[in-house]
């Protein structure tokens, strides 16, 4: 079964529709009750911390292969199978008369043709008998062919085909991979030409396709289709095979249709396909739909995304791939349909411990993990997961392909829910430890300092200043509140600031609201003035205030991208700019002054440097190190070294000093309020 998605534009011309071509929907074929309304059961939860309860196996887009079968045996005729999986489309006919060329191994280093049911005539007229088998090899700067006793048949020179032509004659084409007995790529056809390419001390393998007796390149092609067993409702298989050329049709480049046999696109089996097409059903339904495929509302192609199944629930194209959405691939009820299926895979459960979740998006610990149900629109933000990263709390959001890969799922068709324990961590919870990078002096030069759970420790002057601000798991926020030059601390509260102007243990000096629960605070100079604005970071959105005071967001901007939000005066302007940091990865902008605006949205930062520094382990920050002016990159290491460079490049360190949050003793000053 197909599990990957099916992503084109069409490109061929459109012939005259058959008929009104009108769009394909759930009323069109009388008796075919809705596709959904009927739900379908979760899977049995196993014990643990987190439950993954998911329906369906592949990308979840677009048509349920299953869900058309349960269709059709409900009465479904595939014009409104297909209306129903991609809204606002129809059926017209077009014409295919380019050959397919299909890749089964691009980098072989030898190759095999047996001649099962006929001859095969290669270049330059040498025939192979029935029965035998041929080689083809590498032999100087060309491709060879030799008979069973090795004799040479045939020798090219690269980027020449060598072509063994077969039409109606059953071969046996395998490819291997070079140093290897086992055959990468192994297909049997009787259509129509293999062909074999050197080129960089390896030869291509492709088998190539050609309209001929009155059929197209194209149904000979989708005869060998095996997506969907034969025995399938015969209006499954014609949605089946619609859909499966509509994604041909979009292969068209340089006059030939070009794909491969292997669920990078379709899975074709050709021979082994058209034989075990008993009672030709399959046959059928790719004759009967000749030259159909799909399109949307102004006539385009469509992306016809299929899989296996979906489980009761297709899913949106925004929420599995994000960026942006498709008219056409809306989340769809299919569950009536479903259930009148054979979906083996229709429920299924993953349980995992939060220290598991963690470890598989990059969090030290994990404290929430929460996703919208399937079909409602909240869904698009994707999977969110909240914890530890880099020093910071932080809530980042995934897309369901993304999800679906890093825990290992079936189909990003899940939703999350507690098994034996609550996906709550303890109250209250601890912190990891959280370093530092400030002006505390005011001397135009970044110190370290370490927050650990209510208790700061700073370099001043020289001397170790600890103080206590906040309690027990919470996040800080390093910036001049004032304007005096001298940074102090902050710490957010779920979209509360709660602002500290000296170095000292005590209250806040003052208490503003922006932003909400989830957001990642981030602060700097973002315009005029001498004191840092506020800002954060919801998703891939950025809010910021030009001071530091609360309210509605002066300016935003959307900057898409992995790691923790950081900002830095890059280039030495006096204005603090976005950053990104991951592990060893650091991204840093600048702004786009195209179409900027002093207020309200802001065009996407342009990105100015990405180096690589440290090692994954390390905790990334930010700071002036040299009192150049311009903000460069840092890393804590060990919870006692500081590590930075002096300018935008990967590489090693170019300066280090050693500071602990453990620092007792004398030189030590204990700052009370």
């Amino acid at each position: 079964m197909r599990v990957r998605a099916a992503s084109f534009v069409l490109s061929v011309t459109l012939a005259t529709a058959l008929g009104a071509a009108a769009p394909a929907g759930p009323a069109a074929a009388a008796g075919c009750p809705a596709p959904g309304g009927a739900g379908v059961p979760d899977a049995r939860r196993p014990g643990a911390e987190v439950v993954f309860s998911g329906h369906g196996w592949g990308h979840g887009m677009g048509m349920s292969q299953f869900g058309a079968q349960g269709a059709a045996r409900l009465g479904c005729d595939y014009r409104t199978i297909l209306g129903t999986y991609y809204r606002g489309t129809r059926v017209v006919r077009v014409s295919m008369s380019a050959p397919v060329q299909l890749s089964l191994l691009g980098g072989a280093g030898r190759a095999s043709l047996l001649a099962e049911s006929g001859t095969v005539r290669w270049t330059g007229g040498a025939v192979q008998p029935r029965g035998s088998t041929w080689t083809v090899v590498r032999r100087g700067a060309g491709v060879s062919v030799r008979d069973a006793t090795s004799r040479e048949r045939a020798w090219v020179p690269d980027g020449t085909a060598l072509t063994a032509s077969h039409t109606g004659t059953v071969v046996r084409v395998r490819a291997f991979r070079p140093g290897s007995m086992r055959a990468s790529a192994d297909l049997r056809t009787r259509w129509d030409h293999a062909r074999f390419v050197g080129a960089g001390g390896r030869v291509a393998v492709t088998e190539l396709i050609v309209t001929s007796g009155g059929h197209t390149a194209a149904q000979k092609y989708l005869r060998g289709l095996a997506e969907v067993p034969s025995s399938w409702p015969q209006q499954a298989l014609r949605a089946q095979a619609v859909a499966a050329r509509t994604y041909l049709a979009a292969k068209a480049t340089s006059g030939a249709y070009r794909l491969t046999t292997t669920t990078a696109d379709q899975v074709y089996r050709g021979w082994d396909k058209e034989s075990a097409d008993y009672g030709g059903s399959w046959a059928a339904a790719v004759d009967a739909t000749a030259g159909e495929v799909i399109v949307d509302r102004n006539g385009r192609g469509i992306t016809a995304m299929y899989s296996s199944s979906m489980g009761g629930f297709t899913e949106d194209r925004q929420y599995v791939y994000g960026s942006h959405g498709i008219g056409y691939l809306k989340a769809v009820d299919d569950s009536r349909w479903d259930r009148a299926s054979d979906n083996p895979y229709r429920s299924w459960a993953v349980g995992m411990s939060r220290k598991q979740i963690a470890q598989r998006f990059g969090f030290t610990t994990v404290t929430g993990v929460s996703i919208a149900p399937r079909g409602s629109g909240a869904r698009l933000a994707g999977l969110r997961v909240t914890g530890w990263r880099s020093g910071r709390l932080v809530t980042l959001a995934y897309t369901g392909s993304t999800a679906r890969s890093r825990l290992g799922l079936r189909s990003p068709g899940f939703v999350v829910t507690t098994g034996r324990s609550s996906i709550a961590p303890p109250e209250p919870a601890r912190a990891p430890l959280q370093p530092l990078a400030g002006d505390w002096d005011g001397d135009g030069t970044s110190d370290p300092g370490w927050y650990d759970n209510g208790t700061a420790t700073v370099r001043v002057a020289g001397r170790a200043v600890r103080f206590r601000y906040g309690v027990r798991g919470d996040v800080v926020v390093v910036g001049d509140w004032d304007g005096d030059g001298r940074d102090g601390l902050a710490v957010f509260r779920g979209g509360r600031w709660l602002l500290r102007d000296t170095l000292t243990t005590g209250i806040a000096d003052r208490q503003v609201w922006f932003g909400r629960s989830g957001d990642v605070p981030v602060a700097g100079r973002f315009g005029p003035g001498k004191a840092d604005g506020l800002g954060v970071v919801r998703g891939s959105v950025w809010y910021q205030r030009l001071t530091p005071t609360g309210g509605a967001a002066e300016r935003w901007f959307t900057w898409p991208g992995a790691g923790v939000p950081v900002t830095g005066d890059w280039d030495g302007d006096g204005i603090d700019d976005p950053g990104r940091t991951g592990a060893r990865r650091f991204t840093l902008a600048v702004p786009n002054e195209a179409g900027a605006t002093a207020a309200g949205a802001q065009p996407a930062p342009v990105v100015l440097a990405s180096p690589t520094f440290g090692a994954a382990s390390d905790l990334p920050l930010v700071g002036d190190w040299d009192g150049d002016g311009k903000d460069t990159t840092a890393l804590a290491r060990d919870a006692s070294r500081f590590l930075w460079r002096d300018d935008l490049e990967g590489g090693p360190g170019t300066g280090e000093t050693t500071f602990t949050p453990a620092t007792t003793g004398s030189g030590v000053v204990t700052a009370g309020g």
